[in-house]
């Protein structure tokens, strides 16, 4: 599939809201419109069709090839067979594996008001050797983001006060930088359609919750600049990955995992397989669930529905990263009922 600009206008629209594995354009036609997005465009191959009468005056920026007029289709199809060997080697023996595709100076901002979220997500990052912080909302958000130029921005989509599409248009309204930055919606919520309203509301991508490592993987190769991504063969051991747990040696978890029935096992997997990163998890929710179970209940006693929805989804995520399966069901019931007002 493809797309295709009959005008100089709708190439811009176009560059600007979609996502592309491959731009091909005509430097006279398109080369402004590229420039102005050439951040967001990082994770693209972008392809420049020049005249060799006008080269000489033509200033190309770094990481664009450049092929020229009249255009060979063997042309083209060197261009597509280039990208595609750079991007297997990236992702080659990576898609499933926690910390498969390496960065280096890269300043992310996970925005999540739920803290098991938070915890469970700065977890997975730190094997993508990043530097990471964390805002507990929006407007925290917004006011760091004032203060810092961040790489890439992981914006939990429904929070209350401020949501993430709310947070994202006035994030990019902040400064130059985050016209451009990639912001990507945390939604546990990946119904179909759902990546295009993101895109319209000015969100650069979306992950689904659970966080899928593969998706992961894909998504920061496509997002971050290349110099940003450090390539497997340079940095074999650079991180040292942690064996993920097979059987349950903690006697407190193997306790855990048998009076409760959460899925111990399989959280840990999603974690890099830290015993103690799971038990600090599990205490924060554990701190968090009277409080929780209380709000559930008065929002419900005063027909807070539309808050309700957004406590149950937030529930669902947890339940979800501690392996509470089932019971992430339960809550997904509970905020589907609430949407739909079915008392």
């Amino acid at each position: 599939p493809y797309d295709r600009a009959a005008n100089e206008t709708d190439f811009s629209a176009m560059v600007k809201t979609n996502v592309y594995t491959h731009v091909f354009y005509w430097y006279d036609f398109g080369h402004t419109a590229i420039l102005e997005n050439y951040k967001r465009l990082h994770g693209s191959c972008l392809v420049a069709v020049k005249s060799l009468s006008s080269m000489a005056r033509q200033e190309t920026a770094q990481g664009i090839q450049v092929i020229f007029e009249p255009l060979l289709i063997t042309e083209v199809a060197k261009a597509l067979h280039a990208s595609a060997r750079k991007e297997s080697r990236l992702m080659a023996d990576n898609d499933g594996q926690l910390g498969g595709v390496q960065t280096r100076n890269v300043r992310a901002l996970v925005v999540d008001d739920n803290k098991v979220n938070l915890l469970v997500a700065a977890e997975m990052l730190k094997y993508y050797g990043m530097e990471i912080e964390e805002a507990t909302d929006g407007i925290q958000a917004l006011e760091m983001a004032s203060k810092k130029d961040y790489d890439i921005v992981f914006m939990d989509h429904m929070m209350p006060e401020m949501d993430g599409v709310e947070a994202t248009v006035k994030m990019r309204k902040l400064n130059g930088w985050y016209k451009n930055a990639p912001i990507i919606a945390l939604t546990a919520n990946a119904v179909s359609g759902v990546r295009n309203t993101f895109i319209e509301s000015g969100m650069s991508d979306y992950l689904s919750k659970p966080i899928d490592i593969g998706e992961l993987n894909a998504l920061l190769v496509r997002w971050l600049p290349p110099e940003k991504i450090v390539e497997k063969e340079t940095t074999a051991s650079a991180v040292a990955m942690p064996k993920p747990a097979v059987e349950l040696e903690n006697e407190l978890l193997q306790r855990v995992a048998l009076e409760t029935g959460l899925d111990v096992e399989a959280a840990l997997l999603r974690i890099g397989g830290s015993e103690d990163a799971y038990v600090a998890i599990l205490r924060t929710f554990q701190r968090s669930v009277t409080r929780k179970q209380q709000t559930l209940r008065d929002l419900c006693n005063r027909e807070r529905w539309d808050e309700y929805r957004i406590e149950a989804h937030s529930l669902k995520s947890s339940l979800h990263n501690l392996g509470g399966i089932r019971l992430s069901e339960e809550a997904r019931k509970l905020e589907l009922a609430a949407s739909k007002g079915n008392v």
